[in-house]
């Protein structure tokens, strides 16, 4: 058997990137059907999904960065 992402570290990550109903964007942000999320939420799912949600976050995180900014007064 391969290298899993335990369904709670994927529904971690899900939930934090895409919000409380975050299995439809995690399916579009990888290529996958909305049911192989499902899967994988019970499942786990394969290893190189990190990979590619990499991109995603990085885009989160510059999106709170900058909201962080205006927070803080720094327009």
């Amino acid at each position: 058997m391969t290298d899993r992402i335990p369904p709670a570290t994927l529904a971690e990550i899900g939930e934090t990137i895409f919000g409380r109903s975050w299995q439809r964007p995690l399916a579009a942000a990888v290529g996958v059907n909305e049911r192989t999320v499902r899967r994988w939420a019970r499942d786990g799912a394969p290893e190189h999904v990190k990979q590619a949600l990499v991109p995603v976050a990085r885009k989160s995180e510059k999106r709170l960065q900058r909201v962080m900014e205006l927070l803080k007064g720094k327009d």
